[in-house]
């Protein structure tokens, strides 16, 4: 998987549009794989997978920005990469 690393600050906002996007991501696929036809379901479920570990890994970045010593108040150093295949 490629991942874009963060810059070294980031705002918490930052991080939340990140997670909102991908849980957004992960419903569109989500519908699609309901929708489709049989012969294209295997290749559905495998895109709403992708993106729900997509979404989990920002929820989990989310989380742990939230639970900083800092809260929601400010720019954080990041300690990893989010990202999802270009």
């Amino acid at each position: 998987m490629f991942t874009t690393p963060l810059p070294e600050t980031y705002k918490w906002e930052d991080i939340f549009d990140a997670w909102d996007a991908a849980a957004h991501d992960a419903k569109l696929a989500w519908n699609t794989w309901l929708a489709s036809d049989p012969p294209e379901r295997g290749d559905a479920y495998a895109a709403y997978r992708a993106s729900l570990e997509r979404e989990e890994r920002a929820a989990e970045v989310l989380a742990g920005t939230a639970r900083s010593p800092r809260g929601r108040r400010g720019r954080f150093t990041s300690p990893v990469a989010v990202g999802s295949p270009t």
